[in-house]
């Protein structure tokens, strides 16, 4: 890895430094700015004859001119003006489906398929390639013809930063900050092209142990906060000394979180977050974490409004203050020192803001369907959770977890709930809401109509959950809550399941409400047992990252699919499963279900959205029914039911679901996944 960073050949001497040194004498915010303003040499070269090779990529100029950057005194890369190509192959059959298809939307360049590999080759006129690699040679000795850059050159680079700080992604200055500070030995490199297409490679050892292409494209939106930005469409990942069906392990992980809400008036809103951060695999003097620094809110058609989280501060257990960078929803928190891998660190933040946003002008809002307090990447996250949630009457506040407390205070309304089996998508919300509960052996079912009690649709709602309950209950085990809320959303067709509640639109509590909410009822009894489902398939066990979330998607559709057979007849279930065909045919020709997520149609993202869920729930739930058709039902729900108790509170993957399976049947059903999961395939 170190020598091929090396493969820049240009007519100048200059070696990469190692970058240790530096960060042992700079400060975070100190790195994240000289990483932020990088400056060109004092010379430029010719350009001709220049190479640069890394992984899958090849650069190669044919004229122009390249200068040295600098981050203050040290060189960190190059940049390039002139006429270049570039070359970029992919190995990886799981991904090349996608990578044409995203290639061909969006993009202008012609994918090639030859020996096994998708291949890429475009126009190059400017290139910024930022290293930090440790090269275990330097380059060749400068020639004469060395001259300054000058002001034609300064102006380009400077266009061309401008360009590609509107990446979506956020600042690379956050990435090789981080970098130096907790893994200076670890290789990190990107090159930014311009030319026909605007890409970025990312040659990633420090986290995600890849190398990745992604292009960026613009935005179909008018609104002016939305086209400020160049969003990354993901044409290539591929692993780097591991295999992608071994997902990653957390580097930092998630234990606990007590989260005090308090909405005083209006959309503001304030945060006191403790939490409890584990680092794992090595000890870390950083700290990378997901915060919003902004979330929108839909104004009008095509338009958004910001509201802008403001972090106050960042203490430790001893209420010393911590330095940090936000940008970018990416927050950087920086110790005193590297602290020791599986050692807990204890820290609280103070956050407040606008941060209160009310659908479509509606009487609610929620806060946890995204990174509304610190949160490290998806893997490091399973939580216990504790909520004190204080609104200002007459809004009823919720909360995940079991309900300690409902009170009263004065003119607000709070709630204090805890939850003590790890998970995560914990989620706080308020409005105008009317609930009622009833408990039966042991689980308390609280429903809550929008805008007015509906006593009819409650009482129908409760006994349809403890139905479903009793019914999930034999083959997935013991539901995992005590508490389970069932909250009205004042929308049309959709459900979704954070941890012991569910959220469920409005045609589920009364398909008489108006001529819109009969075209959505049609499924809602599949579609509530998908979103009770979830608490077992994506709570009660975890899936590791984007590419498996069929364990939660698929699983639970299909076990929803096991319920409507049993409530509403074999007719509707095979209904149910032609319907998966239909669509994992159409979907399977854009992607493979892992990779479901990367699918991109800049100009229809409704219809990408609809191909991925072809693959999540549709093609998953299918590969599942084969499995069922050859197992039969003791074996299969036997092994729903050991998957269940051998992961419950922990994180199961593809690979699990092939070893427990060849343990309950002796059979290896490896390439029966390689075929149908990780391929392109559908089942019969």
């Amino acid at each position: 890895m170190r020598a091929a960073a090396t493969a820049l050949l240009v007519a100048f001497g200059v070696s990469l430094g190692t970058a240790s040194a530096v960060a042992d004498a700079a400060s975070l915010k100190d790195l994240v700015d000289r990483y932020g303003h990088p400056t060109l040499g004092a010379e430029s070269h010719d350009a001709s004859g220049m190479r640069f090779s890394l992984g899958h990529l090849s650069l190669r100029g044919e004229s122009g001119r390249v200068v040295p950057v600098l981050a203050g005194q040290e060189t960190v890369g190059f940049f390039f003006s002139g006429i270049g190509t570039f070359e970029y192959s992919s190995s990886d059959g799981v991904e090349q489906i996608v990578m044409a298809h995203n290639v061909s939307k969006a993009t202008g360049l012609k994918p090639a398929t030859a020996g096994g590999s998708v291949a890429l080759t475009g126009r190059v006129d400017h290139a910024l390639i930022l290293s930090a690699a440790r090269p275990a040679a330097e380059l060749p000795a400068a020639g004469a013809e060395a001259v300054a850059p000058g002001s034609d050159l300064a102006r380009e680079f400077a266009d061309h930063r401008e360009k590609f700080l509107r990446d979506r992604r956020g600042p690379a200055a956050l990435d090789f900050a981080e970098r130096a500070l907790n893994a200076p030995q670890r290789s990190l490199v990107r090159v930014e092209m311009s030319g026909g297409d605007d890409l970025v490679y990312l040659n990633d050892m420090v986290t995600r142990r890849s190398e990745m292409l992604y292009a960026l494209t613009k935005t179909l939106s008018h609104d002016a906060d939305l086209k400020k930005y160049l969003w990354p469409v993901t044409l290539s990942e591929q692993t780097i000394e591991r295999n992608r069906r071994e997902p990653l392990p957390s580097r930092l992980d998630l234990v606990s979180v007590a989260l005090e809400v308090a909405n005083s008036a209006g959309d503001s809103a304030s945060l006191k977050v403790a939490e409890t951060l584990v680092p794992r695999q090595e000890p870390a003097r950083v700290l990378r974490l997901s915060l919003y620094n902004e979330d929108y809110a839909s104004v009008n058609i095509g338009a958004v409004e910001p509201r802008v989280y403001r972090l106050k501060s960042v203490t430790d257990a001893t209420g010393a203050s911590l330095p940090f960078v936000h940008q970018s929803d990416v927050l950087l928190v920086e110790l005193p020192a590297p602290q020791p891998m599986d050692q807990p660190i204890r820290l609280t933040f103070q956050i407040e803001g606008n941060i209160l946003i009310r659908p479509g002008g509606d009487n609610y809002w929620i806060l946890g369907q995204g990174p509304s307090f610190p949160q490290p990447e998806f893997v490091g996250q399973n939580y216990t959770f504790s909520a004190v949630v204080r609104v200002k009457k007459p809004y009823v506040p919720f909360a995940s977890g079991r309900v300690v407390s409902r009170r009263e205070e004065g003119d607000d309304n709070v709630v204090e709930t805890r939850m003590d089996q790890p998970d995560r998508f914990a989620i706080v919300m308020a409005g105008s809401y009317q609930y009622a509960e009833e408990t039966r052996d042991g689980l308390t079912v609280r429903v809550a109509s929008y805008a007015g009690r509906n006593d009819l649709a409650i009482k129908q709602l409760t006994d349809l959950a403890f139905g479903i309950v009793k019914f999930y209950e034999p083959f997935l085990g013991p539901f995992p809550w005590s508490d389970f809320t069932i909250i009205e959303i004042n929308s049309y067709g959709w459900g979704q399941a954070p941890p012991g509640a569910m959220f469920i639109t409005r045609e589920a509590f009364d398909s008489r409400l108006d001529d819109l909410a009969w075209l959505y009822t049609s499924g809602i009894n599949e579609r509530f047992a998908h979103e009770i489902a979830h608490q077992y398939w994506g709570h009660a066990v975890n899936w590791p990252n984007d590419e498996e979330q069929w364990l939660s998607e698929a699983f639970s559709e299909y076990c929803a699919a096991l319920f409507v057979k049993r409530a509403m007849g074999k007719v509707e279930f095979e209904s149910l499963v032609a319907t998966w065909r239909t669509n994992a045919k159409r979907a399977s020709k854009l992607s493979t279900l892992p990779l479901a997520d990367r699918i991109s149609m800049p100009l229809d993202p409704d219809e990408a959205f609809r191909m991925r869920n072809f693959l999540l729930y549709d093609k998953g739930a299918l590969i599942l029914h084969r499995l069922h058709e050859e197992l039969g039902d003791q074996v299969f729900l036997t092994f729903l039911k050991s998957y269940q108790k051998s992961f419950r509170g922990r994180t199961g993957t593809t690979r699990d679901v092939a070893g427990l399976l060849k343990v309950l049947t002796k059979k290896d059903y490896s390439s029966f996944l390689e075929s149908y999961y990780w391929g392109p395939q559908v089942p019969d």
